[in-house]
């Protein structure tokens, strides 16, 4: 089974936060540039999956805090 400790999270979470933040600029950029209305709306989508991400990743940091095991949140 894999095994992920504490910092390997969070390591993976704040990439994955930089990732989101760099893609969310370059959207905000092209909303601006085009004033697109379906822009618009990606953007509000994109917002709410960036924040079931982060809330996702800080359950798994919790769970790895508790000395339960990582995988059981999936299963």
């Amino acid at each position: 089974m894999l095994e992920m400790k504490g910092s390997d999270v969070l390591k993976l979470s704040f990439s994955l936060l930089w990732l989101e933040v760099s893609v969310l600029v370059c959207m905000n950029l092209s909303i601006v540039l085009s004033g697109s209305v379906i822009l618009n709306i990606a953007l509000i989508l994109y917002l709410e999956m960036l924040c079931l991400l982060v809330v996702l990743l800080c359950s798994l940091v919790l769970l790895k805090g508790c000395g339960r095991n990582w995988m059981l949140f999936w299963t």
